[in-house]
């Protein structure tokens, strides 16, 4: 029995929490919706524009490398189990 919970413990701990799934894609949102409102009102500058972008375009990366890392550890235990 223990032997199984080890190895679910080590199994679940190659993949990313839920949050560090979330956090990223809920970063993006607030975001988009600060630019398209600072837009519509003309509230915000070019540098802004650009700040606010970069961190968009941080967060897609982010999620980009979880990804990355879920399909990498897909396929090893694809090999590992065939």
């Amino acid at each position: 029995m223990k032997t199984k919970q080890k190895n679910e413990n080590n199994e679940s701990s190659r993949f990313p929490d839920y949050h560090e799934l979330k956090t990223p894609l809920a970063t993006i949102q607030s975001v988009v919706d600060i630019l398209v409102d600072g837009l519509e009102d003309e509230r915000l500058g070019k540098d802004q524009q650009r700040e606010y972008l970069s961190i968009i375009v941080k967060n897609c990366r982010r999620l980009e490398e979880l990804f990355d890392n879920i399909q990498a550890e897909i396929k090893k235990k694809d090999l590992v189990d065939n």
